[in-house]
C-alpha cells in the first residue's frame, strides 16, 4: 500500500479524472438535447394517452422524481467518505468515476422518463419534474475544486486552518 503522504492533491494528478468527468457531463447534456429534438421533430406519432392513464403517469413521474433525485445526490455523498479513505489513487479514481456516472445516470433516467411522458400527454407537470432533474444535475458539474474537496478532504482542512490562523493574526 502507498503511504498517505505520497497521495497529495495536485492538478496534474486529477486532470485525467476531471477530463473524463467533463466528457460524462457533456455527453449527459448532449444526449438529452438530442432526445428532445428527436421527439419534437419525430414524424412517428406517439400513442394517445387517456385521462386516467395521464394521472397514473403523473403520479409515477412525481414519485420517481422525488425518489431518484435526492437518492442520487445522497448516495454519491455517502460514497465520497468511503472513497476519500482509500489510500491508492487508481482505486480512488475508479470509484469516484463510477459513482459520478451512476449519479448522472439516475438523473438522466429521471429527465428522460419525464420528457417522454411530456410528449405523450403534453402535461407541463412532466416538464417541471424534468426541470427539477436538470437543476439537480447542475450540482454534478465537475470542477477541480470539487474533486479536491471530495477526494482530498485533508487538503481542505489544512487550508481552513491556515485561513483561520491568518485571520487570527490580522486581528
Amino acid at each position: 500500500m502507498t503511504d498517505k503522504k505520497e497521495l497529495l492533491f495536485s492538478p496534474e494528478l486529477v486532470a485525467p479524472l476531471y477530463k473524463s468527468l467533463r466528457w460524462q457531463y457533456n455527453l449527459f447534456l448532449i444526449s438529452l438535447i438530442l432526445f428532445i429534438v428527436l421527439l419534437s421533430k419525430s414524424p412517428v406519432s406517439l400513442p394517445a394517452v387517456t385521462g386516467d392513464m395521464a394521472i397514473q403517469l403523473q403520479s409515477f413521474s412525481v414519485l420517481l422524481t422525488l425518489g431518484l433525485i435526492p437518492f442520487s445526490l445522497w448516495y454519491f455523498g455517502k460514497q465520497i467518505s468511503r472513497i476519500s479513505d482509500l489510500l491508492d489513487w487508481a482505486p480512488k479514481e475508479k470509484e469516484y468515476r463510477k459513482n459520478s456516472l451512476l449519479r448522472l445516470a439516475l438523473l438522466w433516467l429521471t429527465i428522460f422518463i419525464n420528457i417522454t411522458f411530456y410528449f405523450l400527454t403534453y402535461s407541463y407537470s412532466f416538464l417541471l419534474c424534468a426541470g427539477m432533474g436538470l437543476v439537480a444535475s447542475m450540482f454534478c458539474i465537475p470542477s477541480l475544486k470539487k474533486i479536491q474537496c471530495d477526494l482530498f478532504p485533508e487538503v481542505e482542512k489544512e487550508d481552513d486552518k491556515e485561513d483561520s490562523q491568518q485571520q487570527d493574526e490580522q486581528e
